[in-house]
């Protein structure tokens, strides 16, 4: 085998390892969110709780910043226009990335339709100063239709 045929395999071993992840890569240059099939289909309406979103990001970004050493944060908007955001509880370091993931609560999947969704890391001062902020560029997954009654029975 020759250096460039066991580079291109490399590659290519490399490419399918990050497709089958099934997490959400986000690139630090481009800052776009690569969402796999699985993430595609966020749930159906009204859900709580129940779906897991996995992302996987280079620690190192931007000027040398450490995104570690910063609060991670899904900012969104369901299908009806409504904003919030989430704020990540278990980031953590895995080589040279991290990782960490968004649970989806009934406010993402309360429409159905298209959801949007940014990554931001910021890091704040004592004095509430925001004095870092990375964000991605946006992102889009879907809510499929469900149905919900008026009155539930406990």
């Amino acid at each position: 085998m020759t250096t460039d045929e066991l580079l291109e395999q490399l590659e290519n071993a490399s490419v399918l390892s990050i497709e089958s992840s099934d997490k959400c890569i986000i690139d630090p240059e481009t800052r776009e969110i690569s969402i796999p099939e699985t993430y595609q289909l966020l749930g159906v309406e009204s859900d709580e709780k129940v779906e897991r979103i996995e992302f996987q990001c280079p620690k190192i970004v931007g000027d040398n910043i450490d995104l570690s050493q910063l609060q991670i944060r899904v900012n969104y908007q369901n299908a009806n226009g409504d904003k919030d955001q989430y704020i990540v509880e278990d980031v953590e370091t895995n080589g040279d990335n991290i990782e960490f993931s968004w649970l989806l609560s009934r406010k993402v999947t309360q429409y159905r339709g298209t959801v949007q969704f940014i990554v931001c890391a910021v890091k704040v001062s004592d004095d509430a100063t925001i004095t870092n902020e990375w964000n991605t560029t946006l992102a889009q997954a879907e809510v499929l239709q469900g149905l919900e009654v008026d009155t539930p029975e406990p």
